[in-house]
């Protein structure tokens, strides 16, 4: 069944973390450990959407742990930084 879209605003923090609001993850079913796809459209506009749901107790423990400067040195979707 249809329902009204839901828009809400958040701030980016420091890091550039950005916190799914309440309503949205009820909305959405976004749970902890779901993958997030942005995209940055043609004209500037960007949109969020949930690409991989998590497994119910699954853990990121084998995930090396990396300090802003190492992903800044990265190579993101081919391209140089």
């Amino acid at each position: 069944m249809p329902r009204d879209p839901i828009e809400r605003e958040t701030a980016v923090g420091e890091d550039y973390s950005v916190a799914v609001p309440p309503a949205v993850r009820e909305a959405g079913a976004v749970a902890p450990g779901d993958r997030l796809r942005w995209v940055v459209g043609r004209y500037g506009d960007v949109t969020v959407e949930v690409v991989g749901r998590s497994d119910e107790g699954a853990t990121y423990d084998n995930f090396d742990h990396v300090s802003g400067e190492a992903l800044d040195e990265q190579e993101f979707a081919g391209e140089e930084p």
